[in-house]
């Protein structure tokens, strides 16, 4: 108790009432959804009216006496949404963590610790990694000087919508581990979720374990095979295995349900190249160019594909295009005088490599003899000299 900060568990509790709003489904009487609205609003007060009228009309309207709570607890009138949080709990037909947290976090508000720790137990009973009711607990339980009680996992009245929210949460966290725990848990309880096999099949590609997320996102697209991310990821993870015919099979799954979809055609270009299609990559790439005209990298990746198949007005029309949105860039106006020391146009090649010279003197040396080679072959022997001379110059510095 020596090192425990009172002042820390109202930091923590706190963090409550950041919560948005419970996810409900469209409400049909019109004071329920004029009541939300206003909660959207941040007008209490509205809502609390609306929320009224509701439970008037509606006494067993478990969602009307819950929201009424919220917005209490927003107003600061705790007692008002203990004793509404506990009707929404009587009234509710199964468990809902919801109300639990909400009781609890009022229940600290007005110092009232012990019925506080049993709400967050029961939370915990419901969604076992809630961090906010675990670290809340442990904290009021040391406030007064008590044990944390043991909590009884309650498996039949879990969520598995929930529980798969909170694997992705620690899956973006990087916890890994935990995050496919949780997800293999919500398949327990309803192994009919698409979108559950997904998440978990992208946990495990993150891990590099490719073969475990294949599974996932192959049983992923036969519960929905509409979904464009599932071809996507299945794609990507065949790509990560080197099986270029299989990702290029999903890839065109993308492409048949999405056309325009930003980045697939740039990965259909490089499974094609790693197969040895340069035209079909080239091909895939123009289109991706099509969808997102500022890639620069696909636009150099295209030139040199162009330039190793001899298809030089292509390519220098991609070098052109480079060079002109980004004038300053060294590297560009390098790799084109490059590209017309293949054509022989020595002179377009000097300027250049001039202007790589201007842009960047510090990382010049070898520029300085690709120049020396564009003045030998125009016959200025007495300027190559110059150049290699200032390139050995260059190396002896570094």
């Amino acid at each position: 108790m020596r090192n425990f900060r009172p002042g820390h568990l109202f930091i923590l509790i706190a963090l409550s009432l950041l919560l948005p709003a419970s996810a409900q489904p469209k409400p049909r009487n019109p004071n329920m959804k004029q009541g939300m609205d206003y909660v959207h609003q941040h007008d209490n007060e509205k809502a609390i009216a609306s929320f009224t009228k509701v439970i008037a009309q509606e006494p067993k309207n478990a969602d009307a006496w819950y929201q009424r709570a919220e917005c209490y607890a927003r107003l600061k009138q705790f007692q008002r949404a203990i004793a509404d949080c506990s009707k929404a709990i009587e009234l509710m037909k199964s468990a809902d963590p919801l109300p639990y947290k909400l009781r609890a976090f009022s229940y600290m508000k007005t110092e009232q610790y012990v019925p506080g720790i049993a709400d967050y137990t029961r939370v915990l009973g419901l969604r076992p990694n809630d961090k906010e009711a675990m670290e809340n607990r442990r904290i009021a339980c040391r406030l007064i000087g008590k044990p944390e009680p043991p909590v009884i996992p309650k498996k039949g009245t879990y969520e598995p919508t929930e529980l798969v929210m909170i694997a992705q949460h620690d899956a973006n966290h990087g916890h890994y581990k935990a995050a496919l725990k949780k997800f293999s848990d919500a398949l327990i309880y309803d192994d009919k979720r698409a979108d559950t096999y997904f998440r978990r099949g992208e946990v495990y590609f993150v891990m590099e374990k490719f073969p475990e997320a294949i599974k996932d996102l192959d049983m992923a697209v036969r519960l929905n095979p509409k979904e464009v991310n599932y071809y996507y990821s299945l794609g990507k993870t065949y790509t990560s295995m080197n099986q270029y015919d299989k990702a290029i099979e999903n890839f065109n799954h993308v492409v048949k349900l999405m056309p325009n979809n930003t980045g697939v055609h740039m990965r259909l270009g490089g499974c094609y190249l790693a197969i040895g299609n340069k035209k079909k990559a080239i091909e895939e790439w123009t289109w991706h160019l099509k969808v997102d005209p500022g890639d620069d990298k696909v636009i150099y990746q295209r030139a040199a594909l162009y330039t190793e198949l001899k298809m030089y007005p292509q390519a220098l029309k991609d070098y052109n295009q480079l060079v002109a949105k980004t004038p300053n860039d060294e590297d560009m106006h390098r790799r084109r005088g490059e590209f017309y020391m293949k054509l022989h146009d020595y002179k377009k090649a000097i300027e250049d490599f001039t202007k790589t010279i201007e842009l960047d003197k510090a990382n010049a040396g070898s520029v300085y003899t690709l120049r020396a080679q564009a003045y030998q072959a125009i016959g200025k022997t007495d300027l190559a000299a110059k150049d290699l001379k200032a390139a050995k110059e260059f190396d002896e510095r570094i």
